[in-house]
């Protein structure tokens, strides 16, 4: 499964969106973690120069398979169609993952890593990897 939004497209972006389901699970989340996640997201986002990403390019929110399926090539397959359908239409791919397995897989795919931050699970104590990667192709 995949959930990939072409450019200028998001999910929960319009206040129509957000009434579906958005605004309510964020008031389900404790006001400290939703500040601290939001604030420490944006700001890691910019300091890579990629805030405004998700809204400027194809952006790979979601890629999951389920255990069954595994290792029968799915994921690739579909990563393989976005990058190709992004190449079409001149338009590069954003992504970032929370594990280092999966930030292997990307790397393999051709992506590179623009920076990793620890990001805080407020107020619960534990921390996980935020790994965001460049846009791919890259144009530099």
């Amino acid at each position: 499964m995949s959930l990939c939004f072409a450019p200028g497209k998001g999910l929960f972006v319009t206040e129509q969106q957000k009434e579906l389901a958005f605004n309510e699970f964020m008031d389900s989340v404790m006001p400290e973690t939703r500040a601290c996640h939001l604030k420490t997201v944006v700001e890691f986002m910019e300091s890579l120069k990629l805030s405004s990403f998700f809204m400027d390019g194809y952006w790979v929110s979601l890629l999951a398979t389920d255990h069954a399926y595994k290792n029968h090539g799915f994921r690739t397959s579909i990563m393989e169609r976005i990058k190709l359908r992004a190449a079409e239409e001149n338009w590069q791919v954003g992504l970032v993952t929370h594990t280092e397995k999966n930030r292997d897989w990307y790397l393999g795919l051709g992506f590179d890593v623009a920076g990793v931050r620890r990001m805080s699970s407020k107020p619960y104590g534990d921390t996980f990897p935020c790994i965001a990667f460049k846009p791919y192709p890259s144009r530099e």
